[in-house]
């Protein structure tokens, strides 16, 4: 595996577990993961790590109208983006081809404009699961469409398995340990996260409590802030709770695709995942 998503929360820990957040979602879920849900994952995980900000905008409309949106904006740590996982990139891609909706800002509703929605459906198809088959998780099949069309599916591997397996295990500690260690001891919490790595962000309703955790980092409260997640800077009202942010990619951004939770897609390849380069 590369290296891993986060620093180590204690001197010479390494975190266990070193996939992003679509790598990680697509590897729970398999190939005919929602490639909406996927793409939303390193959206919120590009926030998380600084690369990308978040925040939300409210703009007078007609007399004493207002219209709020959750608008995406380059993020401290952008230069970063070279280095990240390749899904991480794609999806940093498109938002430096959406037009913008007031400078630099590009609104989150706007991402599935255009080209936009068929990259964000085909996403964990097209780009996760190529990052998946190339860390020996899953392997290409060659197969039969109605018998006669021929077609590459995806199939786990035992290191695949494997993988899945011990991700189920760390969400399990993290869903029993987490909310409890943020208030009694910070710096379990931390190590926690540490061991989850950029998957925590897959447990919806843990992000509350990764929003405290982040409050405390900001705050300086113990030793916490040698986590590469760009904690203080997560806002989770722009994130979540905004029904034109994050939210409404599960409705009226998307409508029209990914209806059955499948996105699997059946077109031809987007790319690497790579656009970020």
């Amino acid at each position: 595996m590369e290296n891993p998503l986060l620093e180590a929360p204690v001197p010479g820990q390494v975190p266990r577990w070193q996939l992003s957040a679509p790598e990680s979602y697509v590897l729970l879920h398999g190939p005919h993961a929602s490639g909406a849900e996927a793409f939303k994952k390193g959206l919120l995980e590009l926030a998380a790590r600084g690369m990308l900000k978040l925040e939300r905008r409210t703009r007078n409309r007609f007399l004493w109208f207002t219209a709020t949106h959750s608008i995406l904006l380059p993020g401290p740590k952008m230069a970063a983006i070279h280095a990240a996982p390749a899904p991480l990139r794609a999806i940093h891609s498109l938002y430096l081809s959406t037009r913008c909706f007031d400078p630099p800002g590009v609104r989150v509703k706007d991402l599935p404009g255009g080209s936009g929605r068929w990259i964000i459906k085909s996403f964990a198809s097209h780009v996760v699961m190529p990052t998946l088959v190339e860390r020996g998780l899953y392997r290409f099949v060659d197969g039969y469409q109605f018998g006669i069309v021929p077609m590459k599916s995806f199939t786990e591997t035992p290191r695949g398995l494997a993988a899945r397996a011990e991700l189920e295990a760390l969400m399990q500690t993290a869903e029993r340990d987490f909310t409890t260690s943020v208030t009694r001891d910070p710096a379990q919490a931390l190590a926690l996260l540490g061991s989850l790595g950029a998957a925590i962000l897959l447990m919806q309703p843990l992000l509350p409590e990764l929003q405290r955790l982040s409050q405390l980092v900001h705050k300086g409260i113990g030793d916490l802030s040698p986590v590469a997640f760009s904690l203080s800077g997560l806002d989770l009202d722009s994130l979540d709770f905004d029904p034109d942010g994050l939210h409404g990619l599960d409705s009226s951004s998307f409508d029209g695709f990914d209806g059955d939770g499948g996105g699997g897609g059946d077109g031809g390849g987007w790319g690497d995942g790579g656009g970020g380069d």
